[in-house]
């Protein structure tokens, strides 16, 4: 995205609207990353190699409020 990062993109939304969820789609992982998300308020996290099987079930869970985590992920 061009001038804003995607952490910067979800710390805004979520300040604007706090009653969203978001899930963030990425190609990158590391543990510093992940908690990185997890401050900025999402609380869906998707690998984009894993997103053609798991991105319906995140973002239900994360409809529920719950959170998810790509199953690649060593969390």
């Amino acid at each position: 995205m061009p001038g804003i990062t995607g952490l910067q993109a979800t710390a805004e939304i979520k300040q604007r609207l706090p009653g969203v969820e978001l899930v963030i789609l990425t190609c990158h992982y590391s543990a510093p990353l992940l908690e990185a998300i997890v401050q900025s308020g999402a609380l869906g996290f998707v690998l984009k190699s894993d997103a053609d099987r798991v991105l319906i079930a995140a973002v239900e869970s994360v409809r529920r409020r719950e959170a998810y985590i790509s199953p690649h992920v060593d969390a």
